[in-house]
């Protein structure tokens, strides 16, 4: 099998999964395929897509590079043309261009921020239950079922029953927080930043070492300075007029740093019948697929 059929496969099966009918769905990324250019990839890509009722939405190139161009980044969804659109924009500060998703929902104002949210701990402490509930458990509802389906069935609704028992969902109140850095373009930031525009468009095609695309890569890094300038000064002025200058700082380390998920011992291999770690994939997935297949014959002996 070839790599863009393993991978549509794959696809497949996600979209299989996580379409539902009473769900809109939108699905983009930068899937390597040139829908500019007509061959068996392409065609398989739309037909995959068309199956579960999705469209790609981008019309234009949103890669150029010299005297390439393609349509490799793509939005897929079952919207109707008259709620989503979708444009390309050309920020002139990388060969793939941006693409901008318009969807328009008639949303009350009170109800565009979630109140609550939902989330699981996956602690150190959830994980030696979750490992303690799977150990005690026998197994001998999946071994007992009658077909391969049962059997699989069985065994994915004692999973879903422990990880709920281990990593129960919490429901928690949210806070709508406004980035501190964010800042106004001026006018001369401005101005740089059409120049910079007008400059990748004129010297998209020529190569690196042209005095022109010299003169556009030094627009691009004095535009990009000038913004880490601004957000910079808007920081300090923000620190100095808080009452809480400590607080502020953190807040505003932590507006930068994200949410991180902390890293927790998983395991990553299972043990063979001889008691050897198995890693690999493709061989985890060998031993399972070995297992449900043996047990019907097992069932007969």
């Amino acid at each position: 099998m070839q790599e863009h059929e393993t991978f549509y496969k794959c696809l497949s099966d996600c979209l299989e999964k996580i379409i539902r009918p009473e769900v809109r769905t939108i699905v983009v990324g930068d899937f390597n395929v040139d829908l500019s250019v007509a061959d068996i990839k392409v065609d398989d890509l739309i037909y995959i897509m068309a199956s579960h009722d999705l469209e790609n939405k981008v019309k234009s190139y949103t890669r150029e590079f010299k005297n390439s161009k393609s349509l490799i980044d793509h939005v897929y969804t079952d919207l109707p043309d008259d709620v989503c659109s979708c444009s390309v924009l050309i920020t002139a500060l990388s060969d793939h261009h941006a693409q901008v998703v318009d969807v328009r929902l008639s949303t009350p104002k009170e109800a565009s921020y979630p109140k609550y949210t939902f989330k699981r701990s996956f602690s150190d402490d959830n994980i030696r239950i979750f490992k303690y509930l799977l150990g005690k458990e026998t197994w001998s509802n999946v071994y007992k079922a009658g077909t391969i389906n049962d059997k699989m069935d069985i065994f994915e609704s004692f999973v879903s029953f422990y990880f709920e028992q281990a990593f129960p969902e919490k429901k928690t109140r949210t806070r709508q927080s406004v980035l501190r850095s964010k800042v106004t373009l001026s006018n001369e930031q401005l101005r740089l930043r059409d120049m910079v525009f007008q400059w990748y468009y004129f010297t998209k095609d020529l190569d690196s070492s042209d005095v022109r695309r010299q003169h556009y890569l030094r627009l691009k890094r004095e535009y990009k300075f000038s913004i880490r300038v601004a957000k910079s000064s808007k920081v300090h002025d923000v620190i100095q007029k808080s009452v809480n200058r400590v607080k502020t700082v953190w807040e505003i380390v932590n507006e930068h740093r994200g949410k991180k998920h902390s890293s927790h011992n998983l395991p990553r291999a299972i043990k063979d019948d001889k008691g050897v770690d198995v890693s690999d994939p493709k061989l985890v997935s060998n031993m399972f697929n070995k297992f449900f297949v043996m047990c019907p014959i097992v069932s007969r002996l």
